[in-house]
């Protein structure tokens, strides 16, 4: 009898890991991942600061302004706006650099965020944040692309100067 309740006990305790591994497992899956053409659409540079040092091109607090589209069935969807503080250091021989600095998502498509982001010398960046307001406690996880995924439509004609791609998933 007692042998019999110790197993009944490691079954249900096994059973019950089972479920909060698989409930752990569905809270932590994105609820959506979207492919976002980003449009630039200029900034503040007024109060950004420049300056020159042993070959690298340094600036700081440069404000640039973007508008998103969202990748939805097939077509792309204006939702929302980014505004980002960029922080850059360039190696002026062309051999390299860096760039970081935070986010503030409003309207988009997958609600609003604040982050951070960085980018090295690679193809890709990264960029994390947290949801705010009614969003608050939401997450953002965003793949800043160095160049567009195969096989997507064409994008819209930007409103404004220049673009890029980024990957969204978010829970």
């Amino acid at each position: 009898m007692r042998r019999s309740r110790v197993l009944a006990l490691a079954m249900s305790a096994a059973l019950l890991l089972a479920v909060a591994s698989a409930l752990s497992a569905q809270a932590a899956a994105p609820s959506a991942t979207y492919v976002v053409y980003r449009t630039d659409c200029g900034g503040e540079f007024s109060d950004a600061r420049e300056w020159v040092s042993d070959g690298v091109l340094h600036i700081r607090g440069a404000e640039l302004h973007h508008v998103n589209y969202f990748l939805e069935g097939g077509t792309w969807v204006e939702r929302g706006t980014n505004v980002t503080t960029a922080n850059i250091n360039t190696k002026l021989d062309g051999s390299g650099g860096e760039a970081w600095g935070t986010f503030e998502v409003r309207g988009s498509l997958v609600g609003d965020y604040d982050g951070h982001w960085t980018w090295g010398m690679s193809a890709n960046g990264n960029a994390v944040a947290q949801g705010v307001g009614d969003d608050a406690g939401k997450h953002l996880k965003v793949e800043l692309l160095g160049a567009a995924p195969p096989d997507l439509p064409t994008p819209p004609p930007p409103g404004c100067d220049g673009s890029g791609y980024e990957l969204w998933s978010w829970h």
